[in-house]
């Protein structure tokens, strides 16, 4: 730029604005950092307090399932969805009598794992997606079987409840 395009000291305010624009976009560019550094130490707090309740929600669900399983239904949302082997059970009433159905168990968790559900996702609620594998042993069954399950479970009035019940017994897949 020529003077004489400049009012009178038009260079220092030229020279003045972009430095305001530096330090704007500098605290901005700060702000913007202290955010996400904020952000992923509360996702890392959500994925800590996400293993924590796996441990804890997988303990007293398998416990229930093997020693008293007629209390099983009361971890279910009313509008549950139990899918096992292939078999869908919807409301927490049939997924009690199916379970019922089933012979005695002896489940031995080995690997766990869980994440946070964003809440943006489930309608602003408290959600955790569970993946459980380990060996289960029925009634009159020769030996251990592994199984993988999965569970969506939904924080409700201070109680976990589980709102979907993937379980699968992992035995290998005949083509014929």
């Amino acid at each position: 730029m020529t003077r004489e395009f400049l009012p009178e000291g038009g260079k220092i305010k030229i020279l003045h604005r972009l430095s305001h624009t530096y330090n704007d976009f500098n605290v901005s560019y700060k702000l913007f950092i202290l955010a996400l550094t904020m952000a992923s130490e509360v996702a890392l707090k959500n994925v800590d307090n996400a293993c924590e309740t796996a441990e804890e929600f997988t303990r007293v669900f398998y416990k229930q399932v093997d020693n008293s399983r007629h209390l099983t239904s009361k971890l279910y949302l009313d509008t549950g969805l139990l899918v096992w082997n292939g078999n869908g059970i919807n409301g927490n009433d049939k997924i009690q009598k199916f379970l019922m159905d089933l012979p005695a168990s002896n489940h031995v968790l080995k690997t766990l794992d869980a994440q946070p559900i964003s809440e943006n996702v489930v309608s602003n609620k408290l959600t955790y997606l569970i993946q459980a594998c380990g060996d289960v042993t029925y009634q009159n069954d020769d030996g251990r079987k592994p199984f993988q399950q999965t569970f969506l479970i939904v924080a409700v009035d201070g109680k976990w409840k589980i709102a979907s019940d993937c379980f699968r017994l992992q035995v290998p897949y005949n083509q014929s």
